[in-house]
């Protein structure tokens, strides 16, 4: 199940240091961009979602208005990260696939990420489009319109 959240996250700290011994750091930036109140995926169109399986915390990821594009609807997907026990269980798709209808409601025109490289498969798989030449994206995917959110029960 994918729902829109908030931190303090039941599991997020487990998610948190899973993701840091992996040598990711997308998480901990979360946790302290969420704290100083720098980033809480409240400005409009912005959202976190967490993937659920049961009660355990399966991934996380956010989508805020993209700083740097200067499309004024370019939103940036942010700081996704999977749980190892729940990859390749299309977890990872469900959750991007909420992000990118919520985008479409949201009026978005395309979505940028800066993805590290041992994912630049799965984001070229979803139609993201490798981008060159810009320091802080490495994947873009343009969006069409869309007419309801498939992320919500």
């Amino acid at each position: 199940m994918i729902t829109p959240v908030t931190l303090p996250l039941p599991g997020f700290a487990e998610l948190c240091a899973a993701s840091q011994t992996e040598g990711f750091a997308m998480l901990m930036r979360l946790e302290q961009h969420w704290q100083d109140g720098s980033n809480r995926f409240n400005k409009p169109g912005e959202i976190l979602l967490a993937a659920w399986s049961g009660n355990e915390l399966a991934g996380i990821g956010g989508l805020n208005r993209c700083p740097f594009d200067t499309h004024p609807q370019a939103a940036r997907l942010r700081h996704l990260y999977i749980s190892q026990a729940f990859r390749r269980q299309k977890v990872g798709l469900a959750l991007v696939n909420a992000l990118e209808a919520h985008a479409k409601l949201a009026g978005f025109h395309h979505l940028n990420t800066h993805a590290p490289e041992t994912a630049f498969a799965f984001y070229q798989s979803l139609g993201f489009l490798p981008v060159t030449g810009q320091e802080r994206l490495t994947h873009q995917k343009h969006l069409t319109p869309a007419t309801h959110h498939n992320w919500q029960q």
